[in-house]
């Protein structure tokens, strides 16, 4: 078993979790948790959601270095199944822009107006992340991951994987000063074509890459 196999094996027992459940959690497969965790895989994609599950820190789990700042701001923490609040940073002046959303856009999505409607907490991994910002889940279609009226956070300096939960920025059709935001897993990126998968219903919306704007990663969510 590797070093960082045992700490996330040692973690998920301290929070009585499967491997099964662990694995729901995080939309991989259980054999996928089983060869992290008996290091025939090395470091997942995932580690980041990994570490939020578990009310841990991304460091501890990769180097076993505590970081005591987040273990005492997490002691507290109430930890479910698919939605796990992160710790927030531990500096009362360190928050972040919540964006502004507006109904209206295509797909059914919410609009970003440009503007900042809310200001929040900033979650320990994007103490470092200058341009990260929140949204807050317009829908259910994401639950059981992300449940309407929660805040997901994303990080725009993380790189993008196939997998990955993310914010969608698109090109509003109406109005080109404003955005529309899809909260959804990419599934496919393609050269010319990406494909999201929401969960509910679960549906593969298959968008031009043309009208894609930008994609972040989600990092942490939030109530």
């Amino acid at each position: 078993m590797s070093d960082l196999g045992a700490r996330i094996k040692q973690k998920r027992e301290q929070k009585g979790l499967s491997q099964a459940a662990l694995a729901q959690a995080l939309s991989v497969s259980q054999q996928a948790i089983q060869q992290v965790e008996s290091g025939k895989a090395s470091k997942p994609r995932y580690l980041y959601e990994l570490a939020n599950l578990l009310e841990t820190s991304y460091e501890w789990l990769l180097t076993g270095q505590d970081n005591l700042s987040y273990q005492q701001a997490s002691s507290s923490a109430v930890m479910g199944a698919y939605n796990v609040q992160q710790a927030e940073s531990t500096d009362a002046t360190a928050q972040i822009k919540i964006l502004e959303l507006v109904p209206g856009g295509d797909l059914g999505c919410y609009s970003y107006t440009g503007k900042v409607s809310d200001m929040a907490m900033r979650p320990r991994s994007l103490d470092n992340a200058p341009k990260a910002y929140g949204v807050y889940v317009y829908d259910n279609r994401m639950a059981p991951r992300y449940h309407f009226g929660e805040i997901v956070y994303a990080h725009p300096g993380v790189p993008v994987s196939n997998g990955d939960y993310v914010v969608v920025h698109l090109k509003n059709k109406a109005r080109h000063d404003y955005a529309d935001i899809l909260i959804a897993r990419l599934q496919q990126k393609g050269v010319n074509t990406y494909v999201f998968f929401t969960m509910n219903p679960q549906e593969a919306l298959k968008v031009e890459a043309s009208q894609v704007l930008k994609m972040d990663k989600i990092v942490a969510s939030s109530q």
